[in-house]
C-alpha cells in the first residue's frame, strides 16, 4: 500500500473513533467513559484502538487538536471579512459565537487549556501542533488589534500579548456565559442570546480605547 494511501486509511479510522468518542462524552461524560466502551462504540477490537491511539489522553489531545484547527479555519474566514478593523473585529465575534452555537464541545476544547512545556525535547508531535495553532491564532487576533491600533480604534502603546489574552478571555467567557445563562437574560433583561451578544461585542470593542467608542 502507497504511504499515502496508508495515511489516509489511518486518518479515517481515528476519524470514526474520534467521533465515537464525541458521542460517549456528551452522553455519559469523560471521566465514565473506558476505551471498552470506545471500542464497542466505534466498532473496532480494542486492540485495534490502541493502533491508533495509545489511550485517552492520547484521544484527547487530538480532540482538542482538531478543535483548534476548525476554531482557527473559522477565525481566518471572519478576519477576512471587507471593511476596517470594528466590522473585521464585530465579524471575527459573531463567528466565534457561531462556532459555540454549533458545537459547543469542540469550543470547550479549543477553548481549553493543555498542559506542555513547548520547550520539552520529549514533547509528543501532537502537543506541538497544539500548541503552533494556538500560537496561529494568536497572531491573528493580535494581528487584527494592531491594526485596530493603527487606525485609532484601539488605544496606544498597545501591549499585543495581553491585549490578546483580555480580549480573548473576555469574549469567550461572555459567550460561555450567555449559553449557561440563556433563559435568565431572557427573563431578567427581555433579550435573546444573540442579541445579548451583540450588545456585549459592542461594548467589549468599545473597551478597547479606540475613536469609535461604544456607539
Amino acid at each position: 500500500m502507497k504511504p499515502e494511501r496508508k495515511e489516509a486509511l489511518a486518518q479515517f479510522h481515528r476519524s470514526q473513533i474520534i467521533a465515537a468518542v464525541r458521542r460517549l462524552y456528551e452522553s455519559s461524560g469523560e471521566v465514565a467513559v473506558t476505551m471498552d466502551d470506545i471500542a464497542r462504540e466505534a466498532g473496532y477490537s480494542k486492540a485495534t484502538l490502541y493502533v491508533y491511539f495509545s489511550g485517552k489522553e492520547e484521544i484527547g489531545r487530538a480532540i482538542a487538536l482538531w478543535s483548534m484547527r476548525a476554531l482557527l479555519e473559522t477565525l481566518r474566514l471572519a478576519a477576512r471579512e471587507p471593511g476596517g478593523f470594528h466590522e473585521r473585529a464585530l465579524a471575527l465575534c459573531r463567528a466565534l459565537a457561531d462556532f459555540y452555537e454549533r458545537d459547543p464541545w469542540s469550543f470547550d476544547y479549543a477553548a481549553g487549556e493543555v498542559e506542555f512545556d513547548p520547550g520539552s525535547p520529549a514533547a509528543p508531535q501532537v502537543l506541538l501542533d497544539i500548541y503552533e495553532t494556538g500560537e496561529e491564532i494568536t497572531r491573528l487576533v493580535g494581528g487584527l488589534l494592531e491594526e485596530g491600533a493603527a487606525q485609532g480604534e484601539v488605544g496606544a502603546p498597545l501591549d499585543v500579548p495581553a491585549a490578546v489574552l483580555l480580549f480573548w478571555g473576555s469574549l469567550c467567557g461572555m459567550i460561555k456565559m450567555a449559553g449557561a445563562k440563556e433563559r435568565y437574560i431572557r427573563l431578567s433583561l427581555g433579550l435573546s442570546r444573540r442579541e445579548f451578544l451583540e450588545r456585549g461585542f459592542t461594548l467589549l470593542l468599545g473597551s478597547l480605547g479606540g475613536g469609535r467608542g461604544n456607539g
